[in-house]
């Protein structure tokens, strides 16, 4: 096991101490709670992208800012709060302790991984005093859809509410997506007005609110069994998206650059135009 880095961590706790002093930097001052949580969540996806990228150096200057908000946290807490800063860390000890009765009590080891899960699960809801009360409970606004829906349905099936081939889900894809296109068909005849804008652009001028709300809600269905058959495939539907995005900015970018290359600019380009540069890129990049 590793040494824990005291030393290293002092220095940064000192390091700290020092912005905040009265005679301290202006800027870090000035930050509060609300500021520094969504530097933590803007630092955690930077680490996540420093995993992704298999960059060991990376990762520990992202884990670095990590730390560096998590004691910036504490300091604020202390003094906004009165908190102390060993209330957190004390905190986190005894719920680890507690939830892993089998390795800190008298609690039987449990038989298997789904078991040991059961148990933790368990454990969460007496703390909660909702022994009684449901498995799913709401998770935070910041969080994104896609991996709520592959949380939500983690735990569901963590409890055996899953379906017992992969074939279900992708039997549910199709359902989902023919619901959809229902919805849609009263939509597929709207004319596109002539004028600015692009064409979804001016179909977006003719759609009346009321009528989509039954397209939402297809919609919305189709995106979380889709979420599902990412965790059946073991994929994150968060980072399966994101590809999805820069796949689209490399061959948007690509089709660009070859237009201005055979001396015609974007704007003035036609569907088919840009539609054959897409395709010259893409065959020639992937």
């Amino acid at each position: 096991m590793p040494t824990f880095p005291e030393a290293e961590f002092h220095k940064l706790w000192q390091t700290l101490e020092r912005l905040l002093a009265p005679d301290g930097c202006p800027w870090d001052r000035k930050q509060k709670a609300a500021d520094l949580a969504r530097f933590m969540v803007e630092e955690g996806q930077e680490w996540r992208e420093a995993v992704d990228e298999g960059d060991p150096a990376h990762q520990a200057e992202e884990l670095g800012d990590l730390a560096f908000l998590m004691m910036f946290g504490l300091q604020r807490l202390a003094a906004d709060e009165g908190i102390e800063p060993s209330e957190a860390p004390r905190l986190a000890d005894e719920k680890l302790r507690r939830r892993h009765p089998d390795l800190f009590g008298e609690a039987e080891r449990a038989g298997s991984l789904e078991a040991q899960t059961r148990r933790w699960e368990a454990i969460k809801r007496e703390e909660r005093g909702d022994e009684d009360g449901g498995l799913l409970k709401r998770l935070p606004r910041s969080m994104g859809a896609l991996a709520k829906a592959h949380r939500y349905q983690d735990k569901a099936a963590s409890v055996g509410f899953d379906w017992p081939q992969l074939s279900g889900v992708l039997d549910k894809m199709e359902e989902e997506l023919g619901e959809l296109r229902e919805e849609l068909v009263p939509l597929a005849d709207l004319p596109t007005p002539p004028g600015e804008g692009s064409p979804s652009t001016r179909f977006r001028r003719k759609l009346d609110d009321p009528s989509l709300a039954r397209v939402r809600d297809e919609i919305g269905d189709l995106f979380f069994v889709l979420a599902n058959l990412c965790r059946w495939l073991d994929m994150d539907a968060e980072d399966v998206a994101e590809d999805a995005n820069t796949k689209f900015l490399r061959r948007f970018s690509g089709m660009e650059s070859r237009l201005k290359e055979s001396g015609a600019a974007l704007e003035e380009s036609s569907l088919e135009e840009m539609e054959a540069q897409w395709q010259g890129f893409k065959a020639e990049s992937e």
